[in-house]
């Protein structure tokens, strides 16, 4: 299997976000929910293909559809 080639991004956001996130959530969590997120906004946006989204968002193709409802 060929490695996926990956660069890190990074975003400011407002402290009380920040804080509401580290309340809710482990940091794993809520890095998955952005990419699923991410993936979903970019699958609309016809920027990606479903098979990106679907890796992007680490799910199944099914999954993912069932998410998209």
């Amino acid at each position: 299997m060929a490695t996926i080639k990956t660069e890190k991004i990074e975003i400011d956001l407002p402290e009380d976000i920040i804080f509401a996130m580290k309340g809710l959530e482990k940091p794993e969590e809520v890095k998955k929910k952005l990419k699923i997120t991410l993936a979903i906004l970019l699958f609309q946006e016809r920027a990606i293909s479903l098979g990106k989204a679907t890796e992007l968002s680490e799910m199944s193709r099914v999954k993912f559809m069932e998410v998209l409802k």
